[in-house]
Formats: C-alpha cells, sequence, structure tokens
C-alpha cells in the first residue's frame, strides 16, 4: 500500500509473480481483492534486486530480455494465472493413465509482411526518422497511460475505502408513532426514544391517553439485518433492493415496520442512521464504472507497449526471401505443470507440432510431396482496392496463376513462384511443367490437425492431480505470423479394474452355428467373401422355390445337413387363410357397405373400443370394434362403417406379395398409424381388417372362412399325431426332423402395454367429450367443466 508521501507500507493481501516475471499486489477489502499500482520505490520495497521497468512502469523481478524475432516466444493457451486442468487421477486408477492431446492449426501470414522481406520500409538494423518519431510518440502515450491508470487506481481505493463504511438504508415516510402524557415501557431492546409501534410491540405498556401520528424514519441495515432483510422481501424484492432505485426500491413501508418491530434472536438487525436509501448502491456503480475505465486503460497500455516493441523491432529480420521466411518457421507443443507456490510453468513434455521445413528439404518438396500445407496467406486490400474482403487468399487454380485482387498478394504470387521455380531444379524449358505441379492450395490451406498420446509413466507422475496447460514454443520465425488454434482436446484415458469373476468353464470351448437354408448341391473351394445363391422358379420368376442366398467367408466354415421341421401353427392357418381372402376379395379393404355400427352405439350390438370412444385411423372416420362376430341368436354382428377405406393407406400392390412371411411384413409396414400406436392396447387397423373377414357379408358377396382360434385349434385336434407317421413316410431317413403345435397370437392380435390416457391440452375444449385428465395442470379436460382432481 502506498501512503501520501509515497512510502511503502508492508500490508499487501496478496503477491504474484506473473509469467512474465512482472510482479502484481493486491489489497482485499470485505468484498473482493484489487489491484494496486506499483511505482519504482514500492518496487525496490519488496525487493532490493527487482527492477522497475520506466518505460512500461511495472516492476520485474529481473531485467526482462528484449524481445525480438530472433529469440524463443512462448504462447500459453488459457494463460490466467493458476488456471489450467487438473489431471485428476483415482487410487485405483494410477499407473494405468494416459494422455492424448490433439488441436488444430493454421499459419496465418500477410503478404504485406512477406513483401516486405523483399522492400523493407525501415533499412536493416537501422531506425529512420519516421520510426524514431513513432517511437517518441509511443512512449509518451505509454507515460500518459501510466498516470491515468495511478489515478484511476486510487480513485477507485477511495470507493472501496467509502463504500466499506456505508451501510444499506432504508426509509419509510409515513412509520406509526404512539404518544403518550405517561411514560412507556419498550423492552425490544431497540432504542428508539419515545417510540412505540401501536398493537404490534406486545411489550409495550401504553396508559388509557394515546395517540397514534405518523412520521418519517431511516434506519440503516447491519451486515446481519441484511440477512433478516432478505428473508422478509424474497429474492426477487432484494434484488431490486439492492439496486437502489428510488422509483422503484422493492420494498413498503409495512416491510420497514416488520424488521423495525419484531425481535430477532441472533443480533440487533437496524440501527437509526442518516444515510439515504440507495447511497451505498450509487457508490457500487461508480465503482464499476472505474474499475471499467481501468480496464480499458490498461489495454491500451498494453496495446502501446507491444507497438514500441515491434517499432524497435523492425528491421532485425535474417530471411532474405519470402520463401525463405516460410521455410525458417519452427513451432514446438509443450504440456506443462501450473506450480502452485510461484504460478510458474514447468515444461515436462515437447513435441516438434511445425518443424522447420529448411530442416530437411526446400518448400517446394513440402509443397508437392505432402497434403495440406498449413499456410494461410492472405492480402488487406489498399485504398484503391475496391469491394473486396478484409484478407484475399493467396491460392494457385488448375496449375495456373491465379491474379488476386490484392495489389500486395499479386506480387507475393510473382516472387514466391520464381523462387519455387529456382528450388524445383527445372529447365528453362520446362517451366510450362512447373505450375501443374503445385496443388491449388498451396497457401490457402485447409487446417492441419495434431495428436499425440503421452503414455510415459515418468511424465504421468509429474502430472498426477496437479494442474496442467499446453503452450507453444516458437523456436524461430523471421517474419510475423498469426497461430490459430482450434478444437484443442486434453483427453484422459484411463483403465479401471471393475471386478475379479472366476468363472467355471462348463463345457468345452466351441462355437455358435447358424442354421440357413440351403438348397445348392455342389460347392466350390473358396477362402474368400463370396455370395451363395441358387433359385429355383418359372421362367418369369415367380412361384420361387428351393431359394438359397447368404454370404460365407470359407466353405469350410459350412457343416451340411438334412433337416426340416414340421409345425402346425395356428396362427399361421388363420393369417394364410385372411391373406389368400384378401386377394380373391380386394372389396373387404375399401369398406363398402351400409352398415354404421357406430352410429347405433347405444343399440344391443353396440360396444365401444377400449378408449371409451370410437377408434378413429389415421385422421379418418371412426371404427367401432366388437366383442364377438355373432349374438346370442348367432346373428352376425355389425361391424366398421362405411367410411373407412383402407386400400388409401396402402402403397404397395397386395398382389406382389408371394409368401406368408412377405404378407406379415406387408400388413405391419403399412397398416400401423404411428400416430396412435401408444395410445391404445392392440393395433387397431390390424383388427379391423381382422373384424371384416370375420363379417365379410357386410362386404362382399362371397363368405369367408372366418377362422378363429377355436375353430383351428379344433380342426388341429382331429389330425391328432397320425400325420407324424404319414409324413415321416416321403422323408429320407438321413433327415433329421421335429414336429410341435405352436400356440401364438396373430398379427391382428398382438398385444401391447396399455398406456394412460392423457391431454396435453390445457383444458381449452378443443375436443369436447373426451374426459381426459391433463398431466401438467391436474384437471380433467373436456367435460363441460374443467374440475381439479
Amino acid at each position: 500500500m502506498v501512503d501520501t508521501n509515497n512510502n511503502c507500507l508492508s500490508n499487501y493481501s496478496k503477491i504474484l509473480i506473473n509469467e512474465d516475471n512482472s510482479v502484481s499486489v493486491f489489497l482485499s477489502n470485505t468484498y473482493s481483492s484489487y489491484p494496486v499500482q506499483l511505482t519504482l520505490v514500492c518496487c525496490k520495497a519488496l525487493n532490493p534486486t527487482y527492477y522497475f521497468d520506466l518505460d512500461t512502469q511495472k516492476c520485474f523481478t529481473e531485467k526482462p530480455i528484449p524481445c525480438g524475432f530472433n529469440n524463443p516466444i512462448n504462447l500459453i493457451v488459457n494463460p490466467d494465472r493458476e488456471n489450467g486442468v487438473e489431471f485428476f487421477v483415482e487410487k485405483f486408477e494410477s499407473g494405468t493413465c494416459g494422455l492424448k492431446i490433439s488441436f488444430d492449426y493454421l499459419l496465418k501470414i500477410k503478404c504485406e509482411t512477406l513483401l516486405n522481406i523483399i522492400n523493407p520500409t525501415v533499412t536493416t538494423n537501422k531506425l529512420n526518422d519516421e520510426n524514431l518519431k513513432q517511437i517518441n510518440k509511443t512512449q509518451q502515450n505509454i507515460e500518459d497511460l501510466n498516470t491515468q491508470i495511478e489515478t484511476k487506481t486510487d480513485t477507485i481505493i477511495l470507493l472501496q475505502e467509502q463504500i466499506l463504511v456505508t451501510p444499506y438504508s432504508i426509509e419509510c415516510s409515513t412509520f406509526p408513532t404512539t404518544t403518550s402524557n405517561q411514560s412507556t415501557t419498550n423492552n425490544t431492546g431497540d432504542n428508539f426514544n419515545n417510540t412505540a409501534f401501536n398493537t404490534t410491540n406486545s411489550n409495550a405498556q401504553l396508559d388509557n391517553t394515546t395517540t397514534t401520528t405518523y412520521s418519517p424514519v431511516k434506519y440503516c441495515l447491519t451486515d446481519y439485518g441484511l440477512t433478516v432483510w432478505k428473508n422478509i422481501l424474497g429474492p426477487t424484492n432484494y434484488t431490486q433492493f439492492l439496486l437502489g432505485d428510488d422509483s422503484n426500491p422493492g420494498y413498503t413501508c409495512n416491510d420497514v415496520i416488520k424488521i423495525a418491530t419484531q425481535t430477532w434472536p441472533n443480533g440487533v438487525a437496524i440501527n437509526t442512521c442518516e444515510t439515504n436509501f440507495g447511497a451505498k448502491s450509487d457508490l457500487l456503480v461508480d465503482l464499476n464504472k472505474e474499475m471499467s475505465l481501468l480496464t480499458s486503460l490498461k489495454l491500451d497500455l498494453t496495446n502501446e507497449q507491444n507497438k514500441l516493441i515491434e517499432t524497435i523491432a523492425i528491421g532485425n529480420s535474417d530471411c532474405l526471401t519470402p520463401t525463405q521466411a516460410l521455410e525458417a518457421l519452427d513451432i514446438e507443443m509443450h504440456l506443462n505443470v501450473v506450480n502452485n507456490t510461484n504460478n510458474t510453468l514447468t515444461s515436462v513434455f515437447s513435441a516438434a507440432t511445425f518443424p522447420a521445413i529448411n530442416l530437411t528439404s526446400n518448400l517446394y518438396e513440402y509443397l508437392t510431396t505432402g497434403g495440406d500445407s498449413g499456410f494461410y496467406i492472405c492480402g488487406d486490400p489498399s485504398n484503391t482496392d475496391i469491394n473486396l474482403s478484409d484478407c484475399t487468399i493467396l491460392s494457385i487454380d488448375n496449375g495456373l496463376e491465379e491474379t488476386p485482387n490484392v495489389s500486395s498478394c499479386d506480387l507475393l504470387l510473382d516472387e514466391l513462384l520464381n523462387e519455387l521455380f529456382d528450388e524445383s531444379g527445372l529447365a528453362a524449358s520446362e517451366q510450362s511443367t512447373f505450375l501443374p505441379t503445385l496443388p491449388k492450395n498451396a497457401f490457402a490451406s485447409n487446417w492441419l490437425s495434431y495428436s499425440t498420446v503421452i503414455t510415459d509413466p515418468n511424465i504421468i507422475n509429474l502430472i498426477t492431480n496437479k494442474k496442467i496447460k499446453i503452450s507453444f514454443k516458437i523456436n524461430y520465425s523471421c517474419v510475423d505470423f498469426c497461430l490459430l488454434l482450434d478444437n484443442i482436446v486434453l483427453d484422459k484415458s484411463c483403465k479401471r479394474l471393475e471386478k475379479n469373476d472366476i468363472i467355471t468353464i462348463s463345457k468345452n470351448p466351441g462355437f455358435d452355428l447358424t442354421r440357413i437354408v440351403d438348397n445348392k448341391k455342389s460347392w466350390v473351394d473358396t477362402t474368400s467373401l463370396t455370395n451363395r445363391e441358387f433359385l429355383v422358379a418359372k421362367s418369369d420368376g415367380t412361384n420361387p422355390v428351393r431359394e438359397t442366398n447368404y454370404n460365407i467367408n470359407d466353405e469350410r466354415l459350412v457343416i451340411n445337413s438334412k433337416e426340416i421341421d414340421l409345425d402346425i401353427s395356428i396362427a399361421s392357418a388363420i393369417e394364410t387363410d385372411v391373406w389368400c381372402y384378401l386377394n380373391d376379395n380386394y372389396g373387404l379393404l375399401t369398406g363398402i357397405t351400409t352398415c354404421n355400427n357406430c352410429e347405433n352405439i347405444d343399440n344391443d350390438f353396440g360396444k365401444e373400443f377400449q378408449d371409451d370412444r370410437c377408434f378413429v385411423f389415421m385422421d379418418g372416420p371412426s371404427y367401432n370394434f366388437m366383442d364377438s362376430n355373432l349374438t346370442d341368436n348367432n346373428d352376425l354382428i355389425c361391424s366398421g362403417d362405411g367410411n373407412v377405406d383402407f386400400t388409401k393407406l396402402i402403397t404397395t400392390d397386395l398382389s406382389t406379395v408371394k409368401t406368408i412371411s412377405n404378407f406379415e411384413n406387408f400388413m405391419v409396414s403399412e397398416l400401423i398409424d404411428a400416430k396412435n400406436r401408444q395410445t391404445i392396447s392392440s393395433y387397431g387397423t390390424l383388427r379391423a381388417i381382422y373384424e371384416r373377414y370375420l363379417t365379410s357379408a357386410n362386404y362382399v358377396n362371397t363368405i369367408s372362412s372366418a377362422f378363429d382360434y377355436v375353430t383351428m385349434d379344433k380342426f388341429s385336434n382331429l389330425i391328432g399325431n397320425y400325420w407324424v407317421d404319414i409324413i415321416e413316410q416321403v422323408i429320407p431317413s438321413t433327415a433329421i426332423w421335429g414336429s410341435v403345435k405352436i400356440y401364438t397370437n396373430t398379427i391382428f392380435d398382438e398385444q401391447k402395454f396399455k398406456y394412460k390416457e392423457y391431454t396435453s391440452l390445457f383444458c381449452d375444449d378443443s375436443f369436447s367429450g373426451l374426459n381426459k385428465t391433463n398431466s401438467i395442470k391436474g384437471l380433467i379436460c373436456g367435460s363441460g367443466e374443467d374440475v381439479n382432481i
């Protein structure tokens, strides 16, 4: 801390050594820490060996090394003090971890920068008068900014001291005051002299002659009182109170009376004071403004300092041509550990990200033998260039020179092509074959990707449970350039042992066999992927039998056997008869009938579907399902209606279906409505077609067999076991076969989970009579009046 006599005190709350070896000091108040500008006297007071830079007005642990192109530059990703990614390793992961580092990068260079090597604006190693004037002007700007920063810092310190001693206050212009001719006893613990709080003060004893008046009061909140006040107002009003807006303070006189008339168990909540409402809020607003201005001034100072460095460094390039400049770029990636004691970095791993091209070859070989170059060279339009983007890319199009619309890139492209031709070693007569050898994006590259995985246990031990950062070291560069980074990933990969199981193997190791129909007799030796296909059918390809179609990698993986399964499937018998009946009576799908059971819902044959209403098919007409297809008098029940035409739902020609399995796929893929499949317990469309099959006389002239589970089960019981003996006489004795009776549901009766019905409507009577519960509001909607449940 600095006193008015410019002497340094030693009660700094925090001292930091930054990555550039500069020293930062901080003071703390109740609310936050704030930086303090160090002067020459204070810098030496901290440590006599410290160095104070008069140009930058900064204190350093040692004299900084002058910045130049030939000196390595370290670029730190996320350089903010101790911030970093913690490489956390649990105990059971120890010794099994690795770290993957990956990122995309691009090297962006301006055409003007490379041209400056050929025609430098400043004589090498010599500054002209214009540059000297610029240096003097920049130094003066730095001095002025340092003065403003020091003044602004003093203002901030003063505001922070005022904020510390300024409490939050509340006011009430109509606070009730009760007066009496006799003394009033108040046991509230607060010193409010001659003040009572009407009947709300249970501890006040008044005589029979009292008078209630109203007067303005002003109280200041203690730290404990702020907590009480927040509980009284609630989060929203308390936030508004902190803004200190007179037009909307966030509280009323009733709130003031409440905090003033109650006894709070943990201390005193308010005191009388003269601080106006909003005074502290105004000070905080002023502090934020001053700190924003201070940040802006520091940014301006950094820019001026960089400008000074760049001006002084002009002309120090060792590269003589643009090609040499590109060949000399040398960049490394470093993995660093953050040292918590002084916030410095220690490199534990490094890898060449973009090694110098001139170490192994030249630029021409690099461009013609690799993929993307990583160079993104572009030019800024000059005042004479019209309607151009901020950066026009330098590129070569189809082996022919493409003329950029920036004059600097025109000149640079000519120079680069001449230098690359010299490096190619081609004769003058071969110049026509030179340009096609260069890739179009030689200087307009896509992003390059870098990835490495660190598994060395020694390195992993150094970073375990520590914060890490990555940085890029520019080993050498003789021109200005931008290193663009994207998609930076630090990914920890560790193996963990979940459990150890001891498994007893009950059988010898083996393999699983898959049963595939193979009606092709001959085999050809093969050890490569082969499609084994065989088909016996009519000349037009219809009525296929003895089909074979599968892939095999090696014929030795096949074991041939004669296997036959002969099953009696009740469900397949019903489905097959429905399929055949639909093929012969397509009118069953059109639904043309005079029977409309939904209109006769109250008659003896009426039955509502599971949803307490007639079912609606795909936003079309309704359909009434039946319990059975016969009444007690064996009369056919009227099912369906005269409006549902299922042919409009079908996109495949039913006549193209040739097998029962294809028919099943056809039905479930064409006639299941996705919009209602989760609101009912079965597939309504499939069931409706089966009911039409049962009551076919209502739709077509031909009466169906009306097969159901009962009739098919009776039929299968008539066959008994005799069919096995009969079939066995025509099956070769070497065949392996089995027989069984299969009981399953047909595709028309597949059961699903019965979902509870709700409505997402907010009871707006869009569908009257639904009587469904709204799961969000808990109301029964559509019942005339919306009823809470």
